[in-house]
């Protein structure tokens, strides 16, 4: 299952279009150096989404529901999809819990070298747990990023450069922060398993400007 993608990325929002029944937003995703390339749209509504990705990787379609606090995910390759529920999430939780702690178990008696091999293989950390956010520092102003005229940022973490992104304010784009509302309900549906992969989702909302210490909408990340 590829819902969140864990390395060096490029997100690059290609256009944004406002339409009667909510908005759609089509972005560009490259793995850098690698040169893996997908393409995601999405149409998002008040309390709906529906994200198309398409790739060397990938070839599937995300819709969650706010109304229902329903999730699916569907392989067009496969021609398969499954659905999750706000007590698959709990349920998934617990069981990444319970392996975790037979993992650790299980290295107590490995040699040192098989025990480093293996934490070296296992998630950084626990369901739910938070880590340090990047901090973020106004660097220019007025940078052409595609059409856009955007802030750049640097963010750090523990004084050491983490990414880096380029802001446009909201007028720019065609729609406010509102039409984004589910994006937050999605990170809700998704808070026990990652603090980390719903940080992202939360875009959009003025309380993550105040977190992210950004002013506007994303349009290019690295």
């Amino acid at each position: 299952m590829k819902i969140f993608i864990s390395m060096f990325i490029i997100v690059v929002l290609l256009y944004s279009v406002s339409i009667q029944a909510g908005v759609v937003v089509k972005m560009k995703q490259e793995a850098q150096g690698m040169g893996i390339q997908s393409q995601q749209t999405m149409f998002i509504e008040k309390d709906r989404l529906r994200m198309e990705m398409s790739g060397e990787e990938e070839n599937q379609i995300i819709i969650f529901r706010g109304d229902k606090n329903v999730f699916w995910v569907i392989d067009k390759e496969d021609e398969t999809y499954f659905e999750m529920t706000q007590d698959d999430v709990v349920k998934l939780k617990a069981q990444m819990e319970n392996m975790q702690k037979m993992m650790m178990e299980q290295m107590k008696n490995m040699p040192p070298e098989q025990r480093k091999m293996m934490e070296e293989m296992m998630p950084t950390s626990v369901p739910g747990e938070k880590k340090e956010k990047s901090t973020y520092t106004k660097k220019e102003s007025g940078v052409k990023v595609g059409k856009w005229t955007t802030t750049h940022y640097i963010g750090t973490v523990g004084g050491k450069k983490s990414d880096e992104l380029w802001t446009v304010e909201w007028s720019q784009v065609g729609f406010n922060r509102d039409d984004f509302t589910v994006m937050t309900k999605m990170a809700d549906f998704f808070s026990a398993l990652s603090q980390d992969a719903t940080e992202f989702m939360k875009i959009g909302s003025e309380d993550w400007e105040k977190e992210m210490g950004i002013s506007g909408m994303p349009v290019r990340w690295i």
